[in-house]
């Protein structure tokens, strides 16, 4: 299998096993080995990069520090005229038989 993904099985194994996150580049070469199809590689590839997107983020966020990020929301507060927020709100509705 690593062979057919251009890849050593080692790499191959740590990812596997979870030691290692596979980049999206990895995820490509793995689905092209096994043949999955187009529709099926697409959803994998596209979820391979919002995790990288995410991973990504969370680096920049305790690189910086929380109290940096927290900062960084003051002043865009401080230089706020309008705030608008949106709750989403689903209501439960229960059926009941009415009674005779």
């Amino acid at each position: 299998m690593a062979r057919r993904a251009s890849m050593s099985s080692g790499k191959l194994s740590k990812i596997e096993n979870e030691k290692v996150r596979p980049s999206v580049q990895d995820v490509e070469l793995v689905l092209n080995a096994l043949g999955v199809s187009d529709g099926a590689k697409e959803e994998f590839i596209t979820a391979a990069r919002a995790e990288a997107t995410e991973e990504t983020a969370w680096r920049f966020l305790s690189r910086m520090g929380p109290w940096k990020h927290q900062n960084t929301i003051k002043a865009i507060e401080a230089g706020t005229s309008v705030l608008r927020l949106f709750q989403g709100q689903l209501s439960r509705v229960c059926f009941r038989p009415l009674s005779t």
